[in-house]
């Protein structure tokens, strides 16, 4: 008896543990399913008669969304109803359907291209289908949305299927919506018979149609945690602003044209150089990489020393690399980083490993995905551009620099500095003999107050001097006593 209880027992919580981890299994799992609509069939004929332009646009489109959701970390399972161009890709829409369905599909999108003249995008969904109007609604408003603004589309309409579509005059609903399990949505890129037809051609139009419809599916799913990449992606950006440039032949935009062949020079007028690219979209940038002037034939010597890298944040500039020092004279420096923005900008303090101060740079190369922020209820991209440029060297001599305290005792200080302007320096411990005995490294200051700590402890008992130098001179030297 006392056995029969236990083995009843043991079947209850086994089936309690099953049925756990089954829904939690079935909570956690988001499976997407890309639908490029039409296709060939097994004889390789086109039953929907639809143009090249439209299959082929789908079918690309959907690939470049898969792999966008499958090299970002996003967690999701991902089927596609079409997956080749050749014979035996076409199924009935509600074949479609039924695969959806079979694969327990959380989001549907099927993609493809409008006809009859037009211009611009358009999307639809069914309120006969089994998930909610509610649901399947907003998904299509959403995809809607970010087609408008990534494709820079004309926004025609989101409507339910039955309220526009006609087919001899009878309104009808889309066969592979209306009995679709999941919140679907069927996306009307452009057309294929006006003007629109040279974007849907483009593979630069198909990767932002591509990252359109992964913007919504983060939206409804959640953001992904990036970590892919697109390529480089400055190339695909503009100049936003440089400080100067030797001549035309050797302007900024040579310096992310993809060819190490042409490069940026300033002007040497000053040590201190930048350039800023704007982005053609909002990235998740998870690496730099600056090639120097030796990786296009150049001396080493000529090969930048020290540099920072800057990222616009929406409302200040902030440091994704900071004061790096290519003491090997490396060809190409890389950095790994995780940023998201769409304003980028190479900050030159010591151009050369010489006494030339022309700043050479054959290629600044950015790599990472276009993304949104998470939790950013707003598009790509729209946050507000740099309001003012980064920094540049001026004049440190209406700036002030105070240690406290000015006789040490421990070996540490602090120093307060007083700036004018945003600039750049370094802080510098000279003996009683004039030689520099000390520096701390060239830092960002910010206009105003700034505090900084600085290690003496391995200089000997003396009398010295601190002041802060850059490329516009120094500041009045300053009276310091170690005990």
């Amino acid at each position: 008896m006392k056995k029969n209880k236990f083995i009843h027992r043991f079947c209850q919580y086994s089936v309690l543990i099953f049925c756990f981890f089954t829904c939690a299994a079935v909570m956690q799992a988001q499976i997407v399913v890309i639908d490029p609509g039409h296709g060939y069939d097994s004889n390789g004929v086109n039953r929907d008669g639809r143009t090249t332009t439209e299959i082929y646009t789908a079918l690309s489109v959907g690939l470049k969304l898969k792999d966008l959701i499958n090299n970002n970390n996003c967690g999701w399972t991902v089927h596609m109803t079409r997956t080749t161009n050749g014979n035996g890709g076409w199924s009935s829409v509600t074949q479609r359907a039924t695969m959806s369905n079979n694969w327990n599909a959380t989001r549907f999108v099927s993609i493809h291209c409008n006809a009859g003249g037009g211009t611009g995008t358009e999307t639809f969904y069914c309120n006969q289908s089994a998930s909610s109007t509610a649901s399947d609604n907003a998904f299509a408003n959403q995809i809607q949305d970010d087609m408008v603004y990534h494709g820079q589309w004309n926004d025609r309409r989101c409507v339910e299927d039955y309220t526009y579509l006609k087919n001899n005059g009878v309104p009808y609903h889309l066969g592979v919506l209306r009995t679709n399990n999941a919140p679907a949505c069927l996306s009307e890129i452009g057309f294929v018979d006006s003007g629109d037809e040279s974007k849907l051609n483009s593979d630069y139009w198909r990767d932002k149609f591509a990252l359109a419809y992964y913007t919504s599916l983060q939206d409804e799913l959640g953001t992904c945690s990036g970590g892919g990449s697109n390529g480089n992606i400055a190339p695909q950006g503009s100049l936003f602003s440089v400080t100067s440039e030797l001549s035309s032949s050797y302007g900024a935009a040579k310096a992310f044209d993809y060819s190490v062949n042409t490069r940026w020079n300033s002007n040497g007028a000053s040590a201190t150089n930048y350039f800023i690219i704007q982005l053609d979209d909002y990235y998740n940038i998870n690496q730099f990489k600056v090639k120097h002037a030796s990786n296009a034939g150049l001396s080493v010597n000529l090969n930048t020393e020290k540099y920072y890298i800057f990222y616009w944040n929406g409302s200040g500039w902030a440091q994704a690399v900071t004061n790096y020092h290519n003491s090997s004279k490396a060809a190409i420096t890389s950095h790994n980083v995780n940023v998201n923005t769409q304003y980028i900008c190479l900050y030159i303090t010591d151009p050369t490993f010489t006494t030339d101060i022309y700043s050479r740079i054959p290629e600044f190369e950015a790599y990472g995905s276009s993304a949104r922020l998470a939790g950013s209820s707003g598009k790509l991209g729209a946050i507000p551009p740099p309001t003012f440029n980064v920094y540049s060297d001026v004049s440190l001599r209406n700036s002030s620099i105070q240690a406290e305290p000015n006789i040490i005792s421990n070996g540490f200080t602090n120093f307060n500095i007083q700036m004018q302007e945003n600039t750049e320096a370094t802080i510098e411990i000279i003996n009683q003999n004039g030689q520099i005995v000390k520096t701390l490294n060239s830092t960002i200051y910010a206009e105003g107050m700034n505090n900084i700590k600085m290690d003496l402890s391995d200089l000997s008992s003396g009398i010295y001097f601190y002041r802060m130098s850059n490329h516009e001179g120094v500041s009045e030297n300053q009276k310091l006593v170690i005990n």
